[in-house]
């Protein structure tokens, strides 16, 4: 009974594992998910939906086409600043075709745009900080 307990409640964290705390469409059409930042002050990062393994969007439609990120989201009434791409937020989305970044971004975490092979301009942006 206690090793049926065990496998269950396994399966059930692996099913709702997660790296992002909401999530919203934006802009340009594709849902984007979001890190609440820790320090209280209403700030978020746009992350991966998903924490397990190395395909970070398995089970999520991955963002296709002109990807606009947002300088503000809103959720449950309050409204976050964006001002963080997560470390492989959008790793191996190969349809992103370009993206266009707010003023508000202040980190740009390691390989966030890693094997975006669809961008067809170059990308270049300030990496103020590699954080995780």
């Amino acid at each position: 009974m206690k090793k049926a307990f065990l496998i269950c409640l396994f399966f059930t964290v692996l099913l709702n594992a997660r790296a992002y705390d909401f999530s919203a469409v934006c802009e340009s059409g594709q849902t984007l998910y979001y890190y609440i930042l820790p320090g209280g002050q209403h700030e978020v990062g746009v992350d991966h939906p998903y924490t397990l393994g190395n395909d970070y969007w398995y089970g999520f439609t991955q963002p296709a086409g002109e990807l606009i990120i947002p300088g503000y989201v809103e959720h449950e009434g309050i409204t976050y600043t964006v001002v963080k791409i997560c470390q492989s937020a959008f790793d191996y989305c190969q349809d992103i075709t370009a993206v266009v970044l707010p003023n508000t971004i202040r980190r740009i975490g390691a390989q966030s745009f890693y094997h975006c092979t669809g961008i067809s301009s170059e990308v270049s942006y300030y990496v103020f900080e590699c954080a995780t």
